[in-house]
């Protein structure tokens, strides 16, 4: 018998959102959104955390294009999405403790 798969965790993924962007890599950030996102549409319940999470990516991917495209020098308001993802992953620790 198989393990049932679990559904991903907004907090989990705001982590894993969190540590592409310390890497300093910017490809591994944009693949981990995509990833992560992805794995939220197939969740079963969608629920504010995971709102959230999608308005983050919203604002994250569209700094992402300008900095490519030579438009910004930096990811533009990148500091209030970290500190929600920070909020988000918080929450994981929360209720681990």
């Amino acid at each position: 018998m198989t393990a049932p798969v679990s559904e991903p965790d907004a907090a989990a993924v705001a982590l894993r959102i969190l540590d592409a962007f310390e890497s300093g890599n910017l490809d591994g950030l944009e693949a981990e959104l995509e990833r992560r996102i992805a794995a939220g549409r197939t969740a079963r319940r969608f629920d504010e955390h995971w709102e959230l999470l999608e308005a983050i990516v919203s604002r994250m991917r569209p700094a992402i294009r300008r900095m490519r495209s030579g438009s910004a020098e930096h990811l533009e308001g990148i500091e209030a999405q970290i500190a929600l993802l920070k909020h988000l992953a918080a929450r994981r620790s929360a209720v681990l403790t």
